[in-house]
């Protein structure tokens, strides 16, 4: 066993693109270094808004990576772990390749992979790399049951651990401001790509009329400007919506925007431990949920949130109608999804979790 003093680990990741792997290696990130261990955040490809979420002491470093294999990048980054002492790095989903490249090159690096693809076991072209790479790993940390029981019977390392996701509010600059009555608002925060399923949210909130009733729909997320993107457009440009629903793009001040919301709504046809959940209910919103993933540990009908099938129009329906014509009981939702929130996924108990995994 490590002494947990002794731990000096980077978090790696490709891009700062708001997404919930992003926010998770950003939030570990800071969290180690408020509990006085050494701490850095290393980005191979592309830097993004989350950027400015770093805590100031966290050590950083951008590495432009431009190749498979870019041996500038590759140099950087060895500079980097070399001069900062780095002994474990956390390599996040699809970073483990560049994590293994540098194990290559400085043998005594051990790599901690940590596993967010919800749909993992699907995955099968990446998932033939994976398996090979993970040779290279000391420890696997994943983010639900389905991911632990597939990593058990097809990964070389059988270390382990299931961990959960957690959120905090940081400092943020307030820079976006939703339109709309603030009473009167549900938040989707999640990058416009297909598992996110926007037109079915999209579809369900048009066919339940809330929005007749000055309720309107707030998409904030990275915008591709892809087939996918133009589709919704062209779904709000069709049905009127365009006073309705509003999209805002990539932002960074996550919790100033659902601060300024009454609910909250994520549709995926696929999740692994999606963060929004959580940020939800540490603002206190209404949520609607699909059942995929880990959502049901954290959504439960009637408990804290509704809990419907993923496509399931009719039910969404309901679940939007039944969120805005009933007030009393979406307060009472939001408030019990806060207080799972605060106690089962506090960051202390998370963070203690992890260092003793790392350091065992």
């Amino acid at each position: 066993m490590l002494a947990k003093n002794t731990i000096r680990i980077v978090q790696l990741i490709d891009s700062l693109e708001p997404g919930g792997a992003e926010r998770m290696a950003v939030n570990i990130a800071n969290a180690f270094d408020e509990r006085q261990l050494f701490s850095a955040l290393m980005v191979t490809r592309l830097e993004g808004s989350l950027k400015t979420s770093i805590g100031a002491n966290v050590a950083y470093c951008y590495l432009n990576r431009t190749e498979k294999i870019d041996f500038k990048a590759l140099f950087k980054g060895c500079d980097f772990i070399k001069k900062n002492k780095i002994t474990h790095v956390q390599a996040h989903g699809s970073s483990l390749f560049f994590a293994v490249l540098l194990k290559l090159t400085r043998p005594s690096l051990q790599i901690v992979w940590h596993d967010h693809l919800g749909n993992r076991a699907n995955n099968k072209k990446g998932n033939f790399s994976i398996q090979l790479l993970s040779f290279f790993v000391s420890k696997v940390l994943v983010v639900n049951e389905s991911l632990e029981q597939w990593a058990k019977k097809h990964l070389w390392c059988k270390n382990i651990h299931r961990v959960s996701n957690f959120t905090s509010v940081g400092q943020e600059v307030p820079t976006t401001f939703l339109k709309g009555d603030n009473q009167k608002r549900i938040v989707c925060l999640a990058n416009l790509k297909p598992p996110k399923n926007h037109k079915f949210i999209l579809e369900s909130f048009y066919e339940s009329k809330i929005h007749d009733l000055g309720w309107t729909l707030h998409f904030v997320g990275r915008d591709f400007n892809d087939a996918y993107s133009q589709q919704l457009k062209d779904y709000v440009q069709e049905k009127e919506l365009e006073t309705k629903v509003y999209a805002y793009g990539s932002c960074a001040d996550t919790h100033h925007i659902l601060r300024q919301a009454r609910a909250g709504i994520l549709g995926s046809t696929y999740e692994g431990f999606p963060v929004v959940l959580l940020e939800y209910g540490l603002a206190e919103l209404g949520v609607i949920a699909t059942d995929v993933g880990h959502n049901a540990r954290l959504i439960q009908s009637d408990k804290t949130g509704w809990l419907i099938p993923s496509n399931e129009k009719q039910t969404a329906v309901k679940a939007f109608m039944d969120l805005v014509n009933n007030s009393e009981k979406t307060d009472t939702l939001a408030h019990n999804l806060n207080t799972l929130v605060c106690t089962e996924f506090a960051k202390e108990k998370v963070i203690q979790e992890l260092i003793e995994f790392i350091a065992n």
